[in-house]
């Protein structure tokens, strides 16, 4: 077992982080988080071409629709930025590291065979990633709109903290600290449900709930803070 001056070295590097480091420690726990939603993602897609029949064409038709709903509800420069974004991408992943052109040309007479078998789940995989890829910019698109609504929202329940503060009033500790929990599940939940289905997703039927959650649990979670922590 360890000793207590373990936990007290343990202890006492964290409280010596910088905010540099803290930074850099959100910074990689987000990108760790995308990278299990993608892998999610495409387990996802390639378990729907592997088991649902004509997956693959399931794919292709999220795709087109996915891409349906961006020239629909958005204009035009924002629909050409995505678009921009998602080309840049899979370049990046497939064409320039030279997956593409060793996949296409059938690679060596070694894996031919099992590249031309596995040529669905292939395709389904670059598939996948561009419907992440469309649906991960929008996300990154409606992000300063979800904080301003939060803010907001907290700035509202700031004032009713305050009166409360002044009134008298009791605290809530249980309302405090479920709807602190709400906020961070209803961001998950917003990047869940829309990354990760293999089907055509309209981000409108997402996006108001997940805001109207996090407007409100967001309020709750200010209004009722504790006065003594």
């Amino acid at each position: 077992m360890a000793d207590s001056s373990s936990y007290f070295n343990f202890y006492r590097a964290a409280e010596g982080q910088t905010p540099e480091s803290k930074n850099q420690l959100w910074f990689i726990s987000l990108l760790r988080m995308l990278f299990a939603m993608l892998i999610m993602t495409l387990i996802t897609d390639l378990a729907i071409v592997m088991f649902w029949p004509d997956g693959l064409q399931l794919l292709k038709n999220t795709y087109y629709q996915e891409v349906q709903y961006l020239t629909g509800n958005i204009d035009a420069h924002t629909a050409d930025k995505i678009s921009t974004w998602v080309k840049t991408a899979y370049e990046w992943t497939f064409i320039k590291t030279g997956i593409q052109g060793y996949l296409y040309s059938g690679g060596n007479p070694i894996t031919s065979s099992l590249i031309s078998g596995m040529w669905p789940l292939i395709q389904g995989a670059m598939i996948g990633f561009q419907i992440f890829m469309i649906r991960l910019s929008v996300i990154i698109l409606m992000m300063p709109f979800i904080v301003l609504v939060m803010l907001v929202s907290a700035t509202d329940g700031y004032l009713e903290w305050y009166r409360r503060r002044t009134g008298g009033a009791r605290e809530s500790a249980f309302i405090y600290h479920r709807s602190k929990h709400l906020v961070s599940w209803s961001l998950a939940g917003l990047w869940f449900f829309y990354l990760v289905p293999p089907f055509a997703v309209d981000p409108v039927y997402i996006f108001l709930p997940a805001i109207l959650f996090l407007g409100v649990f967001s309020r709750l979670s200010v209004q009722f803070f504790k006065k003594y922590v």
